[in-house]
């Protein structure tokens, strides 16, 4: 087998030294990705007991992942992403202790995460992504410390967010964006101080953003679209200084826009449309010097559109129509604004373009334009 493409041994022992090796090489690793693989997972792989890593990941496998898996004791990663696999995630996967990377996405599984994978201390990434898993998550994350990527969007998973996730403590990416998931962000997740990127959009999340979200100081993305938040924004936030993208369209946010963003220098898309904030917009926009991006549409915003904003110029587009309080010109600089009242945003940053054919005349806008479009028809915004 060890002759095998694809296929990498380790020697046990060396011939001609004391007695002859019983079993002189053993099955280390096998590494078949996209190689139009089909049919079911060979019986044979599960009695590779010195296996380490097992990637079939792009293929056509189809069938079930059995609790054979069980005897891989040795397994340090298991890639099977992008296949045709059915049933449930067996729960006899934590035998394998040493696991590290358990990448299951874009499959078919279903069923719900057994709680007995809260056991395997050494995980660094678990990705169910894109599959089909429903209920809530297991309770208990205590023993989670190594985890680095916990990927499960994409699926229908309910129930709130548990508060042992902040035990998570190397945890850099929480992806749980497009699920049926409820409640509150849990304030507890502030002791995450090495997130990088937070995405719950697309679920029926209430209540608050806590305070505490601030000290997450090395976030780039805070994605919570659609959902159902409230209140105003906390203060603190402008403490994030790595923030790339904060996304919080279509919530029920209300208050003014803290003035502390404004301290966000590397902020490219800033999109709190669709919400009930109130107020005038902070002079300290300006300073969002990395902005491309800046949809206020469909709030409640009056006062006149600071001059000042014409200092960005990087930005490429500015929507805050439907803001009836609002008025004044848009910034100058700006390849496409829309400062229409009454006007959706969806017609407005996206469908003016194909009514009219008012060309985008920057490659930035462009992008910019087909960002805030992507995102106003639930196209998905993080993907990993």
């Amino acid at each position: 087998m060890c002759a095998f493409y694809g296929v990498t041994c380790r020697t046990l022992c060396v011939e001609g030294e004391g007695s002859p090796c019983p079993q002189p090489k053993t099955v280390e690793s096998i590494n078949l990705p996209s190689n139009w693989l089909t049919g079911t997972l060979p019986s044979i792989i599960y009695k590779l007991s010195s296996l380490k890593v097992l990637e079939l990941n792009d293929n056509f496998i189809e069938g079930t992942l059995p609790e054979d898996v069980a005897d891989l004791r040795d397994l340090e990663q298991l890639l099977l992403q992008n296949n045709h696999l059915t049933g449930t995630i067996p729960p006899h996967l934590t035998f394998a202790t040493s696991l590290q990377v358990l990448n299951l996405a874009r499959n078919k599984f279903d069923g719900t995460i057994p709680a007995d994978l809260m056991t395997l201390s050494s995980l660094t990434v678990m990705d169910f992504s894109l599959n089909k898993l429903t209920g809530p998550l297991p309770s208990t994350w205590s023993q989670m410390e190594s985890l680095v990527q916990l990927l499960l969007q994409h699926n229908s998973l309910s129930g709130s967010l548990p508060k042992s996730i902040s035990a998570c403590s190397s945890l850099e990416t929480l992806s749980l964006g497009n699920n049926l998931m409820t409640g509150s962000i849990p304030s507890e997740y502030g002791d995450l101080t090495r997130l990088k990127t937070l995405s719950l959009l697309n679920n029926d999340f209430d209540g608050t953003l806590p305070a505490a979200i601030g000290s997450c100081v090395l976030l780039e993305t805070i994605s919570l679209s659609n959902n159902a938040l409230t209140g105003p924004l906390p203060d603190g936030l402008g403490r994030i200084a790595n923030l790339k993208s904060l996304l919080l369209k279509s919530n029920r946010f209300d208050g003014p826009i803290p003035a502390d963003l404004g301290a966000l220098r590397l902020l490219v898309s800033l999109d709190l449309s669709n919400n009930r904030f109130t107020g005038t917009l902070p002079d300290t926009l300006s300073q969002l010097t990395s902005l491309k991006v800046l949809t206020l549409n469909d709030n409640r915003f009056s006062g006149t559109i600071p001059t000042t904003l014409s200092q960005l110029t990087q930005l490429g587009l500015f929507c805050c129509g439907d803001n009836e309080g609002m008025e004044g010109p848009s910034p100058a600089n700006v390849q496409h604004a829309c400062v229409a009242a009454n006007t959706p945003a969806q017609s407005c940053c996206c469908g003016e373009f194909e009514a009219t054919g008012t060309p985008v005349q920057s490659r930035a806008a462009q992008v910019a334009v087909a960002f805030v479009c992507s995102l106003s028809i639930a196209v998905t915004v993080l993907q990993w």
